[in-house]
């Protein structure tokens, strides 16, 4: 299978997280989908000291250590932001749409668990939207914390406003290649992003309930390219949030256009799970 070149000497970045421990599929949970939305926009993989990513999980939840290592000094957290359209919702396996767009954000911590589970997931403690039913349901159903904001960009610049226009977050993207098919990106850290999305996304409700559903991204189905990025936080919206400037992982990070994110149903979130 032909290769995307991502550098001058790389061709294929090697798998940094390999995990003896498995997150349980929304297949396997018996799970359905809800919603959909097709979005355009980045998700960016940022490297923190564990400390850093350990004060946004809520009690009884753990960063989870690769398989066969020692104990890494960094853990990986993603931020997402971009712009949702198509929205629909899912009746019967059946798309409804209803003609909606809005921006949203994320920022997800993948491969946690509860200590001596032998499943993990990726808790996100934070999320933003700038259309209040997707606001109310994912707070009071999926415990995502969402808030309102607004995103504006202007070629590689991006800003994210909070509630009151106060500026919550800025951030600037680079291509690293071209705009190319996921089939193209197999064996580069794409899979690793996939791999960590794909797992059960946990919130925490108001009440303190952990719940879990299930984000299906079809990269398969959209346009992908690799990019250079970084993020400021210039706010602490979500207790613990460390501001400042965060550079992203060298080519860990991806633009994409026109891809469908569907979500499932919530969960409770089982101790034993």
């Amino acid at each position: 299978m032909r290769k995307v070149n991502i550098g001058p000497d790389v061709e294929v970045l090697p798998r940094r997280f390999d995990f003896v421990e498995r997150g349980l599929s929304r297949v396997d949970a018996g799970v359905g989908v809800v919603g959909q939305a097709v979005f355009h926009g980045c998700i960016v993989t940022l490297s923190w000291p564990r400390a850093w990513a350990e004060r946004l999980l809520p009690d009884g939840l753990a960063l989870a250590t690769p398989g066969g290592s020692d104990r890494p000094p960094n853990h990986p957290v993603v931020a997402i932001f971009g712009e949702q359209t198509q929205g629909a919702t899912v009746f019967g396996g059946v798309p409804l749409p209803m003609n909606i767009r809005y921006p949203e954000f994320a920022i997800a911590i993948p491969f946690v668990q509860r200590p001596g589970s032998h499943r993990i997931q990726t808790f996100v403690p934070a999320m933003g939207s700038g259309y209040f039913p997707a606001i109310w349901h994912g707070n009071q159903f999926y415990g995502f914390s969402k808030a309102r904001i607004t995103i504006e960009r202007r070629g590689s610049l991006v800003w994210m406003s909070g509630p009151t226009g106060g500026l919550w977050m800025h951030a600037a993207v680079a291509a690293e290649t071209r705009w190319s098919r996921r089939r193209e990106l197999e064996g580069t850290a794409l899979d690793e992003i996939e791999a960590a999305l794909r797992l059960p996304i946990l919130g925490q409700r108001a009440d303190g309930s952990l719940v879990q559903s299930w984000w299906d991204l079809a990269f398969r189905h959209s346009l992908v390219r690799v990019c250079s990025a970084w993020v400021a936080f210039e706010k602490a919206f979500v207790a613990g949030l460390p501001v400042g400037v965060h550079q992203a992982e060298p080519l860990h990070s991806v633009e994409v256009r026109g891809m469908l994110w569907q979500l499932s149903w919530p969960t409770r979130f089982d101790r034993e799970a």
